[in-house]
Formats: structure tokens, C-alpha cells, sequence
């Protein structure tokens, strides 16, 4: 896990004078289905619930990044972890899903955050090069698209007394890269 500081809402938004803090704790996890093959990875479940417990006793305030093919196995971590900790966030398929919840527990989830980057393309890439790669077998040098680029993600109010999670919010916001370098 990867634990660093954080502030509430309003340090984020560049007022550092503000907020209480507390420490918090991002933990990140391979999946197993489609991707133990590659990695030689054991059981996530186990390996993700070892990492918490030991986290726990840090910090209450832990997330975790589920890196998963299948949604079944992302949703999964999701209940597995429920009450545990604060938020269980897919990725890895560059598709946001619209799919956001409060678990029972408190554990807020999404099966998967979605893509950072020019969603015009095929995960990132001009779809003429990524299609001329599937198509042909061979390498290609790829070239990352430049068009409709998006931040998308999720906004998290968790409880600072509970470490549980009251809201989740998706964000999927279009960026003008020509407005801010003109402003920059």
C-alpha cells in the first residue's frame, strides 16, 4: 500500500490553510482472472485483505485500486471488503461504468473509475495504429490521440470520525486543451 497524507475537500482545491488531517492509505491490486497468467499472481482476495489488516492499524482510511478484467471479480473485492474499507475502485478496462454505490458497510464502490486521456481513441492510441497492430500482427509504433480528452473518476466524502463512506460521486469532465494552454 501506498499511504500518504491528505486534507479534505478544500485542500484539494488549492486552500491548504484548511482541513483537518489524517493519514490514508491507497492500496493497489492485481486481479486474477485473465491476468494471473501474465503475472504469476496468487489470490488476490487473501493478499488484499493481509495488506488491510496490516494498514489497519495505521489508518482507518484505506482504498483500494482493484486492477481487474472481469467486472464480476472487481464487484466482488468490492462485497469481500465491504465495512473494511473506505472505497473499492476498479480500473484497468478504460470504460467508466455507471455503476457507483454505498455498500452496506460503508465501503464506497465503482466496478470501474474509467479513463484519464483522449477517449477518441482505442485505450489512449490513434485507432488507425491500434487497429493496424490488431489487424496485422506486427508492431507499431503508437501515437496517443489528442482528441476529446476526459478526466474521469470519483469524488468520495468519507467520515472522518467512521473512515466510512457517505457519498460517491462520478466525474467525467471533457478538458479543452487549447482553452488552458492559452491560459497558461
Amino acid at each position: 500500500g501506498m499511504c500518504v497524507s491528505g486534507r479534505d475537500e478544500h485542500a484539494f482545491l488549492g486552500n491548504a490553510c484548511c482541513g483537518t488531517r489524517f493519514a490514508f492509505c491507497v492500496v493497489q491490486q492485481l486481479a486474477r482472472h485473465h491476468q494471473a497468467v501474465h503475472y504469476n499472481q496468487g489470490d488476490p482476495f487473501r493478499a488484499v485483505m493481509a495488506e488491510v489488516d496490516r494498514i489497519r492499524e495505521i489508518t482507518p482510511f484505506i482504498l483500494v485500486d482493484f486492477h481487474a478484467e472481469a467486472t464480476s471479480e472487481k464487484i466482488g473485492m468490492a462485497y469481500f471488503l465491504d465495512g473494511k474499507v473506505s472505497g473499492v475502485f476498479g480500473t484497468h478496462t478504460h470504460v467508466q461504468t455507471s455503476d457507483e454505490r454505498i455498500l452496506e458497510g460503508g465501503t464506497a464502490a465503482i466496478t470501474d473509475a474509467g479513463m484519464t486521456g483522449p477517449h477518441d481513441s482505442i485505450i489512449g492510441v490513434k485507432p488507425k495504429l491500434a487497429l493496424q497492430f490488431v489487424l496485422s500482427g506486427r508492431n507499431v509504433r503508437f501515437t496517443p490521440a489528442n482528441s476529446n480528452i476526459r478526466i474521469q473518476g470519483c469524488i468520495v466524502d468519507i467520515d472522518e470520525v467512521t473512515a466510512k463512506a457517505v457519498s460517491i460521486e462520478r466525474i467525467d469532465m471533457q478538458v479543452d486543451l487549447n482553452q488552458e494552454s492559452r491560459e497558461s
